[in-house]
């Protein structure tokens, strides 16, 4: 087994706060789990740059729930806010009634439009997301504030195994990780084709 992140450097890639930026959108990513539903906040103020400033876990959570949190945390982005996260909350779910999605829920909880979403049809693959994000961290501006202990844990601490496979236990689910992931690729989703359109 290696770590996931093996470019993740807790000195370089983690600062004490961030302000978030009343003037930027907030890019909220999502992973649909029912212990503990998760979701991940942040901004990008420029086209190479990403802060992750907040982290939601909630235990026997759901998605209207993870909703209102948002709402009642940062009342003043309402309107401006980017969606992404796990591609499979667009499928119909035992979590979710009839014909309802997670991303439904979202569009309606949090009133989104649909340019507002990006979300894959599928996900990417785990090692094409490992290549991605470790190259973030090498050569973009990636930071996770120091808060946000969840995903840091998951950043040092999550492992692929030989297959390049993310290893999930019971007790290291890796469901900040996956937000992560998705927050990288939906920010960054043509970083290793194209590099210089990410160069300032």
């Amino acid at each position: 087994k290696s770590p996931f992140l093996y470019a993740f450097n807790l000195k370089q890639h983690t600062i004490k706060s961030y302000e978030p930026n009343i003037h930027l959108p907030l890019i909220i990513s999502f992973d649909f789990n029912k212990e503990p539903m998760t979701c991940l906040i942040a901004q990008s103020d420029n086209i190479r740059s990403l802060t992750i400033f907040d982290e939601i876990q909630l235990s026997n959570g759901s998605t209207p729930e993870v909703c209102e949190m948002i709402k009642a945390k940062y009342p003043d982005w309402l309107g401006r806010i980017i969606i992404t996260g796990d591609a499979s909350g667009q499928s119909r779910s035992p979590l979710v009634r009839g014909s309802v999605n997670h991303y439904k829920l979202i569009k309606t909880g949090l009133t989104i439009r649909d340019n507002q979403f990006r979300v894959r049809s599928a996900n990417i693959s785990h090692s094409n997301s490992r290549m991605l994000c470790n190259s973030l961290l090498q050569n973009a501006e990636i930071r996770v504030t120091e808060n946000c202990k969840g995903t840091i844990k998951d950043c040092i601490y999550v492992q692929v195994d030989e297959d390049g496979d993310i290893v999930k236990t019971a007790s290291q689910g890796a469901h900040l990780l996956d937000n992560f992931r998705y927050l990288c690729d939906a920010q960054f989703p043509d970083f290793i084709s194209k590099p210089n359109k990410y160069r300032q």
